[in-house]
């Protein structure tokens, strides 16, 4: 087994406010907190801070409560261990071995990388060994009931699926290529070729925009010709958006995102 962060740097953690009711999306993430609070690539005995393996599973009672009863999890006052037969559950997910909790390692995967890098999913912050930040609401607050599967999926959907979004933190280096905006939180993963045209997840028919850009993207407000150009709508020309017109995206841009981007510049609204 190995560590799956840097002790030393890793310091914050994300999670998603809410605790997520379908079987399989909710024991992945399930599976993931546990290897965060243990940091380790598998799941073992040792014990696990309590608050943080709490606020990695959305503060839900609902998800520590059923591990316990199923005689999964000990909880202490301040730590939490896996039982035996917890770890074995585990296991038995990633496996497919059990009845409707099935998950691969990439969904693991998926949900670990949310937690140490945070995402659009994952918007809550946890720093080690201090207050959690002025952001998130006191405990007594927050959601104790499952989020509706269609409202989580809609959250997903909006924000990009992970691994489209992680592929354009990588080909963009995490930053937003029209406003260069480093925070990860307000990077969102845009389809060149909107989703309700075609499906396709690859990396030229990709942008990482910031949160408000992509709304004027997909308004076709703001539109980027074949040759990764950016221009502003005129009705935006008296806004602060004006500042990017005539910028660009990238030089040399490949050829299959050059014609989408030519595609999809015929919507912009002039």
């Amino acid at each position: 087994m190995t560590e799956i962060y840097d002790p030393l740097k890793q310091t914050t953690f994300y999670a998603t406010n809410v605790y997520p009711s379908g079987n399989k999306e909710a024991r992945a993430m399930t599976i993931a907190a546990f290897r965060v609070a243990q940091n380790n690539s598998e799941v073992d005995g040792r014990e696990m801070n309590r608050e943080l393996l709490y606020f990695l599973l959305a503060s839900s009672h609902t998800a520590i409560d059923y591990w316990r009863k199923n005689n999964r999890l000990h909880v202490g006052d301040k730590t939490i261990r896996l039982e035996k037969d917890g770890i074995d559950e585990c296991f038995k997910s990633l496996s497919g071995l059990t009845r409707g909790y099935n998950v691969s390692e990439s969904d693991v995967t998926d949900w670990v990388y949310r937690m140490l890098k945070g995402d659009h999913v994952a918007t809550e912050c946890y720093f080690l060994n201090k207050k959690l930040n002025a952001n998130k609401e006191p405990e007594s607050n927050l959601i104790e009931n499952p989020i509706d599967d269609n409202v989580y999926q809609q959250i997903k959907s909006r924000r990009g699926q992970s691994k489209f979004r992680q592929n354009l933190l990588v080909a963009f280096n995490e930053k937003c290529c029209i406003s260069k905006n480093e925070v990860l939180a307000v990077l969102e993963a845009a389809h060149i070729i909107p989703h309700t045209q075609e499906t396709n997840y690859s990396i030229s028919n990709g942008l990482l925009l910031r949160a408000d850009i992509h709304t004027l993207y997909d308004l076709n407000l703001i539109g980027i010709d074949k040759n990764g150009t950016v221009h502003i709508s005129h009705s935006l020309k008296a806004s602060e958006y004006s500042q990017y017109d005539g910028t660009s995206i990238g030089h040399e841009l490949p050829q299959v995102m050059s014609d989408n981007l030519k595609q999809r510049y015929e919507l912009f609204n002039r």
